[in-house]
């Protein structure tokens, strides 16, 4: 089921929409998604050359789906197995069609973002030790912060497929054979990720202040 009501703000904050009030989606194991108020959303976790074939993120039946997906797509606090099958459940809750939910779940695995395991503590990490910028004023009287490290989320592993074509094709199959999920998931499987891309910086958790500078 999900959880408050969905607002969405176009805005002018470029492309995409920010969350209103507080969303979220718990599956059928009671794993509660939520989202925070605040956030933005762009669908970007549907790979856009795919819209044409699957729809868009933000049409009416994908869309409370999409944001809890997109959401925890940027996140990156579960691993990414689980976020694209939280999708595929959210959809059928939205009154998707279960072929077509199939088919998003699809493009979702074939050309959306995967991450591994070191991606997932490092976002962690972040979200338990804060981002922010501390300061106190030191015995001369000069106002010192400690600045946090500096957080860059991993770069997306190259999606296993990018031709349109190519996923139309495989659309037709599903809604023509019906596959099970472990069928579609067979056609891009999971395999672990060990390295991370060229270019990824590595959160580092920022030094602890003195709780009782001197004054």
């Amino acid at each position: 089921r999900f959880l408050g009501r969905l607002r969405l703000d176009v805005g002018n904050a470029g492309p995409g929409m920010t969350l209103v009030e507080p969303f979220g989606y718990v599956d059928a194991m009671g794993l509660n998604w939520p989202v925070k108020a605040g956030a933005r959303i762009n669908g970007a976790s549907i790979p856009q050359p795919f819209w044409s074939i699957t729809g868009g993120p933000f049409d009416g039946p994908y869309l409370k789906a999409s944001v809890v997906h997109y959401w925890y797509c940027d996140l990156r606090v579960r691993p990414w197995q689980q976020v694209h099958r939280m999708f595929y459940d959210a959809m059928l809750v939205s009154g998707v069609n279960r072929l077509q939910a199939k088919v998003m779940y699809l493009a979702v695995l074939a050309g959306g973002p995967r991450w591994n395991q070191q991606a997932i503590d490092n976002a962690r990490l972040a979200m338990k030790s804060g981002l922010r910028t501390e300061c106190f004023v030191g015995p001369d009287g000069v106002t010192r912060c400690a600045s946090p490290a500096v957080y860059v989320e991993p770069v997306n592993y190259p999606p296993l497929l990018t031709d349109a074509n190519e996923l139309q094709k495989l659309a037709a199959a599903i809604r023509k054979d019906n596959p099970s999920l472990e069928q579609i998931e067979q056609m891009f499987p999971a395999k672990t990720i060990e390295e991370l891309p060229a270019g990824t910086v590595v959160y580092q958790p920022r030094p602890e202040l003195n709780p009782n500078p001197p004054v």
